[in-house]
């Protein structure tokens, strides 16, 4: 089961960027580890941590669930060692995606 995973990211939509990013890290007191500009400005999707991503790919198949990447992706680039996901789509219209840091 899905269910018991910590919420990893949330893509969001800014009108301006560096004020945003100054009010949740200056005010807030979070940390900024990166920064994607998508061009069409809206919220993209949420992603949930996963300890095996091919374990959870494989239930989602198994599920039925809308599988809305091309298999399991990976990134190398992001984080220390990368990080692999996939993603789903939700029946409302979201983009749920799993992803294991490595």
């Amino acid at each position: 089961m899905i269910k018991d995973r910590r919420l990893g990211h949330l893509g969001m939509a800014s009108r301006d960027v560096d004020a945003t990013v100054a009010w949740y890290v200056d005010v807030l007191g979070f940390e900024k580890i990166g920064e994607f500009k998508a061009p069409n400005g809206k919220i993209d999707h949420y992603c949930f941590e996963s300890e095996d991503v091919e374990k959870d790919y494989e239930y989602g198949l198994e599920q039925g669930y809308t599988i809305t990447t091309e298999g399991i992706e990976e990134l190398p680039g992001l984080w220390e060692w990368g990080v692999r996901f996939f993603k789903i789509g939700a029946p409302t219209g979201q983009q749920v995606e799993f992803c294991q840091i490595l």
